[in-house]
């Protein structure tokens, strides 16, 4: 993902605790806590096995800390997000929107929101 939207010129935030700062300088990323990733960044995406550190990782707590212009792009485990505090985040308009590839429960019921 990084190598392909250094394209357009962009400053990359990463957090990632299993990689090396090195590694992260090689293709152009600058890694950084949780927190900050999700304060400082326009559009967060999730690139994350679920694992029982991951699951429910974002929830109110973390969507309350995102800017309220800032995109969540979830392309990896459902269950990573908390879909309860993702919906009452767009609702209340902590964030400015959310494109999922990825449910808690797959497929979603017809009556997810």
């Amino acid at each position: 993902m990084a190598e392909k939207i250094l394209g357009f010129e962009v400053k990359l935030l990463a957090y990632d605790p299993y990689v090396e700062e090195e590694t992260a300088k090689k293709i152009g990323v600058e890694l950084v806590d949780l927190d900050t990733r999700l304060k400082e960044s326009d559009v967060v995406t999730i690139h994350a096995t679920l694992t029982k550190e991951t699951e429910h990782m974002i929830g109110e707590k973390e969507l309350r800390s995102m800017k309220s212009t800032a995109f969540l792009i979830n392309t990896a485990r459902g269950a990573i997000i908390d879909e309860k505090a993702l919906i009452k985040a767009l609702k209340e308009g902590w964030i400015a929107g959310a494109a999922l590839d990825v449910f808690e429960e797959e497929p979603p019921s017809p009556d997810n929101p």
